[in-house]
């Protein structure tokens, strides 16, 4: 009998199964991802997985660990707390630029499912977007509590209490 015939039962095929194609090429494309959104943020500390850059940011002087790492990674750093990026800005001037020329940009809130949608439907002020509905029920928060408006409200205070 030849050798090639006791072999042919175990004949292995390099043409991986379908579900394994599919599941490497899903798998690289999260990484390419991934690597492609790290890199449009500006440098930082390497951060580990899940956890972030929580380890390594002390209880106390928060502030000179910050200054410290401006100095290595310049005046705006990304650090992770836990998967989510946060900027930090070092410079006053960059700052003041950020948030007085281009403040609309970054004036609105990251959306809360469970509390903004489901329990408020969204109406409650802080968790609604930036936009003209806010401004609304901001400015008619701010005229019922502000300091002045205290004096309508002693007549119901006698009355109720």
């Amino acid at each position: 009998m030849p050798f090639s015939t006791l072999l042919s039962p175990l004949r292995l095929t390099l043409i991986p199964p379908p579900w394994l194609t599919t599941l490497l090429v899903l798998a690289l494309l999260v990484i390419i991802y991934k690597k492609t959104k790290a890199t449009l943020l500006p440098p930082g500390p390497r951060p580990l997985p899940f956890l972030g850059n929580l380890l390594s940011l002390p209880t106390k002087n928060l502030h000179q660990h910050l200054s410290t790492l401006s100095d290595t990674y310049g005046p705006v750093l990304t650090l992770y707390i836990g998967l989510k990026p946060a900027l930090i800005v070092s410079s006053p001037s960059i700052a003041y630029e950020l948030l007085e020329t281009r403040g609309i940009k970054y004036s609105s809130r990251p959306r809360a499912p469970v509390f903004g949608e489901l329990f408020s439907r969204n109406n409650a002020v802080l968790v609604q977007p930036y936009g003209p509905s806010w401004i609304l029920r901001r400015k008619l928060l701010h005229e019922a509590l502000k300091p002045s408006a205290l004096e309508r409200y002693k007549i119901c205070k006698s009355r109720c209490f």
